[in-house]
């Protein structure tokens, strides 16, 4: 491990006096260098490497730089235990490895996150850049957007999330309405932004005059083909009935009532079965044409009869009873065939009287006259 480095008294011319004959040899320890390598997840980075010179063989040197990179941590370095003169042999090595690190990736669904669908990547190591993610999309869902791609992971594991949300798909319901089963088009109506696979069932109600609502149709699930959501509201005319009461001399006989079953309201009546008496005349009707209500008990139409005189002649037997329907309304009303004037035959006679009378008095005056013009 030494070397000489120089020599004194040499040549000798050996003297007498033992004293004066020495000689002197200077040793000096051998040098050598020293080379410090660096090792990055066991990859050597030769630029960082560097050599220190004049050291003595033998001896201990473990001094060396610090070069840790950013995502780096020191892992290991290995020293010779004593320097050699072969500085090849001389070699400190300085190891680092990449920090571990884990990735988390969190799942929002209309914007709220289901933590059970949150994904941890681990073993990961700072520096790395993730730029996928597993998909986990749901039934009836959509991506809206991602946040935090691509992703390069930072020793800090808090700060590696990725964020991944989904939308539910939108689709739209058409309502339709039917009277009697035939569709009032200008009453349908669209609902826009619903969620596919939910339920909708809300429509409004569009009850006509004279119709009450009998029925609806809705899907169980509203699917994304728009043409397949459709809600059916079904409407028919209220059942009713008409009643036609008959009045003798203004006085009710229940015993003839009519009544007048399987009408909807809506129906105009506008005839009714005679029923008229022996010796009786017909008077009048009320509430003919008669336009059905939902009301039952104001559909009432009202016939009235009256005695005939004692004077009055026997009018002739009536067509047989025509059955009442629902038709549009009509001007005419309706008037027995029998009617005839009621006025009393002894009235006839003394008015028949009197004119025979009043001729009778001007022909007198006028005959006076003519005597006197004579005279």
């Amino acid at each position: 491990m030494y070397e000489v480095a120089k020599t004194d008294g040499l040549p000798m011319i050996v003297d007498d006096d033992y004293t004066k004959n020495v000689i002197k040899v200077y040793y000096k320890k051998k040098k050598t260098a020293v080379t410090v390598q660096y090792f990055y997840d066991g990859i050597e980075d030769k630029e960082a490497a560097y050599t220190i010179n004049d050291l003595a063989v033998g001896s201990h040197y473990d001094t060396y730089k610090d070069k840790k990179k950013e995502h780096y941590s020191l892992a290991t370095v290995t020293i010779p235990e004593k320097l050699v003169e072969n500085a090849e042999e001389n070699v400190i090595k300085v190891y680092y490895t990449r920090n571990k690190t884990i990735a988390k990736i969190q799942y929002y669904y209309d914007e709220k996150m289901d933590d059970s669908q949150t994904e941890i990547l681990a073993d990961q190591k700072a520096g790395d850049t993730i730029t996928t993610y597993p998909d986990k999309i749901k039934e009836n869902y959509k991506l809206d957007k991602v946040e935090g791609l691509p992703l390069t992971l930072k020793e800090n594991a808090e700060e590696n999330v990725i964020k991944v949300y989904y939308v539910h798909k939108k689709t739209s319901v058409t309502v339709k309405y039917f009277y009697d089963d035939v569709e009032d088009e200008s009453l349908r109506e669209r609902i826009d932004d619903l969620e596919v696979g939910s339920y909708f069932g809300g429509y409004k109600d569009k009850k006509k005059e004279h119709y009450s609502f009998a029925a609806v149709q809705i899907p169980e699930k509203l699917v994304e083909d728009e043409k397949a959501n459709v809600i059916h509201v079904y409407y028919t005319r209220t059942k009713t009935i008409a009643k036609v009461q008959y009045f003798y001399d203004g006085k009710l006989d229940d015993s003839k009532t009519e009544i007048i079953a399987d009408l909807k309201a809506g129906d105009i009546v506008e005839t009714y079965p005679e029923k008229n008496k022996e010796g009786y005349v017909f008077e009048k009707v009320e509430n003919v044409p008669l336009t059905l209500g939902e009301d039952a008990s104001k559909n009432i139409i009202k016939v009235y009869y009256v005695k005939k005189k004692d004077t009055e002649p026997t009018p002739p037997k009536e067509d047989p009873q025509k059955p009442a329907t629902p038709s549009k309304p009509t001007t005419e009303k309706p008037k027995p065939e029998d009617e005839v004037q009621t006025s009393d035959t002894s009235q006839r006679t003394l008015w028949i009287m009197m004119v025979l009378l009043s001729g009778g008095a001007v022909l007198a005056y006028g005959l006076k006259r003519r005597r006197k013009e004579k005279q």
